[in-house]
């Protein structure tokens, strides 16, 4: 079943299932925090672009209008946000978004389910890998993806879950570049058990795959993980996860030429030809935070095997490093670093080339009242692919919290 259809069917199901649970929970509650803003911005080089780069400022209203529904055994939100943006300098530049997400929680005394569904329309600008590789162009972007999960209490210190996702991404028009539509599902398995009440352990396995639409190309990814959580004292916490991926690819090439049999005589066709290749990589995800009464630092590491729309499944690692400081009750400092890096997994012949991407981030919260919010920005980030571009970024955002509402 596609997303699209999914999302489509859900929200009538999930009605009518809140439905009966209002004649049965008394205490059931449906209520909304929305919050509307005004933002301005400037950005040098939005395209990172290494020579001829226009910088472009925008003027953006930005709505998120939620509503929640609560009981003693689930919940169900709908959560559609918005952004709507006039932007002067770099015409190509596209700043909007509207976004529709919703998720559905059902809870026993020892079993949880949920569902939850997104539609998210905007652009390539969203994505930094993309947007490297259209070299100064953006183009439509339409992701629609769902997940479905089931978790049960085995004893008091462990437990079970079973998870499903699909997700899809389509372009408005792909001609002259890179970029492709493709699908990807992935189901997996995971326990997970308490050994002390400072040590957590998981274990999980699963099986993903990857397709580009319009193509005779699919990859596949089979993978195991496991994982080791500890909370180090009130202040410290760490977590380490290592874990295998076996990932392969299936393609059709077709190859020039063999001499064929036709009425009349003789013609040149292609040859189909399937190309396979298989390889593994090591995935593993760091942590370490530390939490005092105005401070949080915290620094991570990860690789993993992504999805991408250049055509494969890629090995994406990260790394950064944040840390805020609250002034007060209500003026919040804060700064980070982070790095990307995407690379083809399997390194074929003529595959996608390594893409890095490096940002220096800081910025100012301030809660003027109860329900105003300020915030200012700073960003400077570099592209590093075929070749290298850098720009810097500034953004204003004044925020209005409408606070929760019962409807």
């Amino acid at each position: 079943m596609r997303a699209a259809e999914l999302l489509r069917i859900l929200p009538p199901l999930w009605c009518g299932l809140l439905a009966l649970a209002g004649t049965r929970a008394a205490a059931a509650t449906l209520s909304s925090e929305s919050s509307v803003s005004l933002a301005s911005e400037y950005n040098s080089n939005p395209y990172l672009l290494n020579s001829g780069a226009n910088a472009a400022e925008a003027v953006a209203a930005l709505a998120t209008l939620p509503a929640t529904y609560t009981s003693d055994a689930q919940s169900f939100e709908v959560v559609p946000s918005v952004r709507f943006a006039e932007t002067h300098g770099n015409t190509q530049l596209l700043t909007d978004y509207q976004y529709l997400n919703a998720d559905w929680h059902l809870s026993s005394e020892r079993d949880t389910y949920t569902v939850a569904g997104e539609w998210h329309r905007d652009s390539t600008f969203y994505n930094v890998f993309e947007n490297a590789e259209l070299r100064g162009h953006t183009l439509p972007r339409l992701e629609e993806s769902a997940n479905a999960g089931w978790s049960r209490a085995l004893t008091e210190r462990s437990n079970l879950q079973l998870a499903a996702t699909y997700d899809q991404v389509n372009y408005d028009s792909r001609q002259g570049f890179r970029l492709g539509n493709f699908n990807y599902g992935q189901a997996s398995l995971e326990y997970d058990w308490s050994l002390t009440e400072r040590w957590t352990s998981s274990t999980a396995a699963g099986y993903g795959r990857y397709e580009l639409r319009q193509q005779d190309s699919t990859n596949e990814n089979r993978f195991a993980q496991t994982s080791l959580t500890r909370a180090l004292s009130e202040q410290w916490s760490a977590s380490a996860q290592v874990g295998y991926s076996r990932v392969s690819s299936s393609a059709e090439a077709l190859l020039c030429c063999a001499i064929v049999p036709v009425p009349g005589g003789y013609a040149l066709a292609y040859i189909p030809v399937k190309e396979s290749s298989s390889g593994g990589i090591i995935d593993y995800t760091l942590s370490l935070e530390r939490r005092t009464e105005r401070w949080t630092l915290d620094v991570s590491a990860s690789r993993s095997v992504q999805p991408s729309s250049l055509g494969a499944l890629l090995t994406q690692e990260n790394a950064g490093a944040r840390a805020s400081f609250a002034l007060n009750e209500r003026l919040q400092l804060a700064a980070g670093v982070r790095s990307s890096l995407q690379s083809n997994s399997l390194q074929q012949a003529g595959a996608v080339s390594s893409a890095r991407y490096d940002a220096i981030e800081s910025d100012v919260t301030w809660q003027w009242t109860e329900h105003w919010t300020l915030a200012l920005q700073g960003t400077y980030s570099q592209q590093r692919l075929v070749s290298q571009g850098s720009g810097a970024a500034v953004s204003v955002t004044l925020s209005r919290q409408f606070g929760r509402i019962r409807l």
